[in-house]
């Protein structure tokens, strides 16, 4: 309600002052300032036009796209808005409005808004334009179908009138009745709606038509003759917008400027009803609804955003407050915290300068979409650490991702980087260290300029890069590109290189501490270069510090060449660099299990060649390569110092040195297999040239020897091994050995074999004499001989009862060829029978036991009739005798068991028992001593007597 000959914008113009509040806020809200009318309307004014260009910019901005030409560009209409409303956004940080936390309107969400004012002169403006509501600013007074909103106040309106009143206000126009900053402005107030119904502390719904509670409509346009405040008898809204405006013009075609929810400055204080739920809709069907909530809380480890249905001057905490733009989630949320990206499409370009992670809904779902190919798509800002993006799509930028300068800890996963008018992901200008990019599909980048790639990383010492498991395709220039300055610690690897302009995968100044490898990578149908190493200064080695490998990539062309220059599948080669970070010549990369197709010249006009494989420099290794249908499989160069076309040099490179070892690989089907243009003589044996009868002579390399089978791992030279002919013989029969050659020699092959102990022993000193005779010597297998010798070792016969016995002829020192199996084993088997084993008969004198100890022993003889090779044993018990001469344990002497054991070599063990002195005069007495179970050996005698003398 406002009292009646209150003037509203008495003088007419909002001060600059006011309107820099109204278009500091953002996303179209306009909120008016609450304080007294001497602030609020301060003497300085600028015209209607100035002030519609300001405030146009504030409301219509965050509806619209920026292009490429900084041009403004209107959004689709939607038909339906959701917009939230919290203390925080009315007014200077919610001045005279509190909220209600527990309190909403029916059909809307728990929660209102309180009017809060506590000084005199004190009200509450809210404005919402109509491209906020419905996304475009041309909407006409008769297009209004519908209007409703919810109060709720502590008494009847007859007892206190004052309540959330609605005010219309319109575009100004020609003729207007007081041209100003608007045209018209229509109000409604709760208490002069007819067929009232208004309990206290009750929701009363306020709307156009209605049984109950419809508003009635007067208008107020400020010092318009016939302006007033509202009466009983004021028309409905339908009758008022189908009348004519205070400038007897029609109401219906003036265009809506702001809707506004107001209460009046000479009452607000101490007015503390509750607001909720305005909406409105249009004759179109397209509605706009305004819930006004508490403050909801600000996001701090989680930023939730959603383009459908979020706001940025929402807290963000939740996905039911999400905010609308990515870049007001990155702003709010605090360091290491996650901005969670809800599907949809997101106009903006975002600024990254503090570590988070930025997570989309899928590379598929959430689109981060510039229009023009101009501008930054996702920039992280220099200095940036700990910054993870993952499952999003960014497209039709300049730069899809932008990094200048230096960085540390940047991963990138599941995320596209499409149609930018440059490069999918750029890095540049500084130190970076930590950068990993997993599943990236950075393609068809380099829109508007030429020097297009999917990804490129380039200046200063970079350290453990990884690009993983991507694709990188139809990019202007080069899919992925690790270029200028040196990098240490590089990964590429699993990765979908095809159709980019120039080179596939490109990678300059790789050196230690760290391994750097290229491997298992798709790379085809590129320009000119599959991959490209350029300068490396890796150690040679496949593995560790400082270590560059090039291994297990598919690089192919089905596809005709287009330049006239030179192409290549792989290349290592010297390209001018930066003298103070990067090595002078390529050094120690290992180019190993890669196979490499399809590389020739163009058909007509061509002043190059194709190349599968080429190297400059030194101490780099060739090896386990497939190379095949290229114009020149494999080329060694140096000395490209003219680097000019229609020369037999791989052209782009100019190393004035050369040395690799070209080893087990098939070159099978190129032109040309194998060419050296300017290098020392180069080692390529042990290669598969696609047929057993070899390449024949090859300027400047050694081919000789060479595989003779496809098998990569096979015997190169001949391979030299022994088996046993005849490995198990009796003894006194020779045993046989076959020495073998795998292939026949091109030169003399001489092995050395010798003899070598197992359990047999040539030493006459062991049991039984020597069990076979030590062999020595060599054989020489010569071009045009056998293939195969044989050797003879003698063996013992003897007497001896042995186990079966083995020894080896082995074999050393070959000579033009390998050694493959080196020893055989012969076994003797042995013939003799089993030693007899005999228990000898034993006496001795009973004894005093006053004289020494009260015990002595008896000991018996076990013996067997000759030595054996083998462990003999038996197993003893002492027996006691009956009869007048029987001897009793334990009286006369101990109870023994146990075991007797004569060892190998000897002939002899005993057994010893205990025997009792006593004082008794006696006869003379007898015990027994029974063996049993021999081991290696039979009986003879099983069974000693033991006779004790009787002295007493």
């Amino acid at each position: 309600m406002v009292s009646r000959g209150e003037t509203v914008y008495q003088r007419g113009l909002l001060a600059e002052s006011q309107l820099r509040k109204f278009v500091n806020i953002p996303h179209g809200y306009l909120f008016g300032y609450q304080g007294e009318d001497s602030e609020m309307y301060p003497s300085r004014s600028f015209t209607a036009s100035r002030l519609k260009a300001i405030v146009a910019g504030a409301i219509i901005a965050p509806m619209v796209m920026i292009t490429g030409g900084g041009v403004l560009e209107a959004a689709q209409p939607p038909s339906n808005i959701q917009i939230t409303v919290t203390p925080n956004l009315v007014g200077a940080a919610g001045n005279n409005v509190a909220a209600n936390a527990t309190d909403g309107a029916p059909g809307f969400p728990v929660g209102s808004i309180v009017a809060a004012a506590t000084v005199a002169g004190a009200k509450t403006e809210m404005y919402f334009s109509p491209t906020t509501l419905f996304g475009r600013d041309d909407i006409k007074l008769e297009e209004i179908a519908g209007i409703t909103y919810f109060t709720k106040a502590g008494t009847t309106h007859a007892t206190d009138p004052r309540d959330w009143y609605l005010n219309i206000y319109t575009e100004p126009y020609a003729g207007d009745a007081k041209p100003d900053w608007y045209g018209d402005r229509l109000g409604a107030e709760p208490y002069l709606a007819k067929d009232i119904v208004d309990p206290a502390k009750t929701w009363n719904k306020w709307s156009l038509d209605g049984a109950t509670n419809q508003l009635r409509w007067f208008e107020s346009t400020q010092g318009a003759t016939g302006a007033t405040f509202g009466s009983y008898t004021d028309p409905d809204w339908f009758t008022r917008v189908s009348g004519n405006a205070l400038s007897g013009q029609p109401y219906s075609a003036h265009e809506v400027l702001y809707f506004s929810m107001q209460t009046a400055s000479l009452w607000a204080n101490g007015f503390t009803g509750q607001l909720d739920g305005l909406q409105i809709t249009l004759d179109d069907g397209s509605t706009a609804t305004v819930n006004f909530e508490p403050n909801t809380p600000a996001c701090t480890t989680v930023c939730y955003v959603n383009a459908a249905t979020g706001n940025d001057l929402n807290g963000g905490a939740t996905a039911g407050d999400a905010k609308k733009t990515i870049q007001a989630g990155v702003n709010a949320v605090n360091a290491t915290g996650t901005v969670n990206v809800a599907a949809g499409s997101y106009a903006e370009a975002v600024t990254i300068a503090k570590a988070l992670t930025l997570d989309g809904a899928g590379a598929a779902g959430t689109i981060v979409e510039g229009t023009t190919g101009t501008g930054q798509g996702i920039t992280i800002a220099s200095g940036t650490s700990g910054v993870a993006i993952s499952d999003l799509t960014v497209q039709r930028f300049e730069n899809g991702i932008y990094m200048v300068g230096s960085f540390m800890n940047i991963a990138v996963t599941d995320v596209n980087s499409f149609s930018n008018g440059a490069h999918g992901i750029f890095v540049a200008g500084g130190d970076q260290g930590g950068l990993s990019f997993t599943r990236v599909n950075a393609s068809n980048n380099g829109l508007s300029n030429t020097s297009g790639r999917g990804i490129w990383i380039i200046d200063g010492v970079k350290t453990a890069i990884t690009i993983v498991d991507g694709w990188y395709s139809n990019n202007r220039l080069v899919g992925i590109d690790v270029n200028d300055g040196t990098v240490t610690g590089l990964t590429i690897a699993g990765n979908e290189v095809t159709g980019n302009v120039d080179s596939g995968i490109g990678v300059l100044g790789a050196q230690g501490p760290g391994a750097n490898v290229v491997a298992d990578n798709e790379v085809a149908n590129n320009g000119r270069y599959g991959i490209e190493i350029k300068v490396p200064n890796g150690s040679g080695s496949s593995t560790g510090a400082a270590s560059m490998v090039v291994s297990h990539n598919v690089v192919t062309r089905t596809v005709d060449a287009t330049d006239a220059r030179d192409y290549a599948g792989i290349a290592v080669f010297r390209r001018a660099g930066n003298p103070a970070l990067n090595a002078d010549q390529p050094v120690g990369v290992v180019v190993t299990g890669n196979t490499v197709s399809g590389f020739h010249r163009k058909p007509i006009g061509s002043t190059g060649d194709g190349f599968g494989i080429v190297v400059e420099g030194t101490n780099h290794t060739v090896d386990h390569n497939t190379v095949s249908s290229n114009d020149v499989g494999i080329q060694i160069q140096a000395g490209n110092t003219a680097n000019v076309q229609s020369t037999d040099y791989f052209d782009r490179g100019d190393a004035s040195v050369a040395g690799a070892m070209i080893n087990r690989n098939s070159i099978t089907g190129n032109t040309v297999q194998l060419r050296n243009v300017g290098a020392p003589l180069t080692d390529a044996t042990c290669n598969w040239w696609g047929s057993s009868a070899g390449p024949g002579a090859i300027s400047g390399a050694t081919t000789e020897p060479f595989l003779t089978s496809s098998n990569l791992d096979g015997a190169c030279t001949p391979t030299v091994s022994v088996s046993a002919a005849r490995a198990t013989v009796t003894e006194g029969t020779a045993a046989g050995f076959t020495i073998s050659l795998s292939q026949a020699p091109t030169a003399p092959v001489t092995v050395s074999y010798a003899t070598v102990n197992g359990t047999a022993s040539s030493s006459s000193a062991a049991v039984g004499g020597a069990d076979y005779t030590a062999t020595t010597g060599s054989v020489t297998f010569n071009p045009g001989d056998p293939l195969t010798k044989n050797v003879g070792v003698s063996t013992t016969a003897d007497t001896t009862d042995e186990f079966n016995e083995t020894f080896s002829l082995d074999l050393t020192g070959a000579t033009n060829a390998q050694l493959g199996t080196t020893s055989a084993t012969a076994t003797i088997v042995d013939n003799d029978a089993a030693p007899r084993i005999t228990i000898r008969d034993a006496a001795t004198v009973e004894g005093n036991p006053f004289t020494g100890s009260t015990t002595k022993t008896i000991t018996f003889s076990v013996r067997v009739g000759k030595a054996s090779a083998k462990p003999i044993s038996a197993t003893f018990t002492t027996r006691n005798a009956t009869g007048l001469f029987g001897a009793a344990a334990p009286t006369d002497f101990v109870a023994a068991t146990g075991t007797v054991t004569i060892n190998p070599g000897s002939t002899s063990g005993t057994v010893t028992v205990t025997v009792n002195k006593d004082r008794t005069r006696e006869r003379d007495e007898q015990f027994f001593v029974d063996l049993n179970g021999p081991v290696n050996a039979s009986f003879n005698d099983a069974t000693g007597r033991g006779v004790i003398t009787n002295d007493d």
